[in-house]
């Protein structure tokens, strides 16, 4: 049985027509060059859109303070699941190992 952890990462169009057109390519979270020079690193982004300013300003000050305290969570929400991610990684790379 194969698990896999969907990673949301914005991409500049630059980096989503290169990789499209096959001038660039994706290791891990590093984009590199036909060269294997790194053009960019990806950054994760959360699927819950973040507050914009101007509909923050309108809002009771009751509620804007508990949709920043939400985006807050988030954030550590997804920190502590990109820790936790990359210490499975290095168990199921250990299992791989003992079993060759």
């Amino acid at each position: 049985m194969e698990n896999f952890i969907d990673v949301t990462f914005q991409l500049p169009p630059w980096v989503k027509q290169g990789l499209e057109s096959g001038e660039l390519i994706r290791k891990g979270g590093v984009i590199l060059d036909k060269n294997s020079k790194i053009r960019h690193w990806l950054i994760e982004t959360s699927l819950i859109p973040q507050p914009n300013n101007l509909i923050v300003q309108y809002l009771p000050p009751y509620e804007a303070k508990l949709l920043n305290i939400t985006n807050d969570v988030s954030s550590i929400m997804s920190f502590g699941f990109n820790q936790i991610a990359g210490r499975l990684d290095g168990i199921e790379n250990a299992l791989w190992i003992m079993n060759e």
